[in-house]
């Protein structure tokens, strides 16, 4: 069986899921889903540095997530959350 294909949220290139760290919105924050089994929609993103700083931009996280004008993201949160994956990857 062949890994499912996901778009890449900032370059909008398609790769295999497995290959790509995604991240689930939980209530008001979004987490980043190591494991690739949290409950929700996900956003993929790359694992290169330069990817993961560009994420920081607010648009992107509401379209991945298509979250209307009223809908919040703790984007103080999401900032911490981007920090500690560009740790790991850092790391590796």
């Amino acid at each position: 069986m062949s890994n499912p294909i996901r778009q890449c949220l900032v370059r909008r290139t398609r790769h295999e899921a497995q290959t790509l760290l995604r991240f689930v919105k939980v209530q008001d924050s979004v987490v980043w889903d190591s494991q690739h089994k949290l409950l929700g929609r996900g956003a993929y993103l790359q694992a290169k540095v330069e990817v993961i700083e560009q994420a920081r931009q607010v648009k992107i996280w509401r379209r991945a997530f298509r979250l209307s004008s009223e809908q919040v993201i703790d984007y103080v949160n999401l900032n911490k959350v981007l920090d500690h994956v560009l740790g790991e990857l850092q790391d590796k």
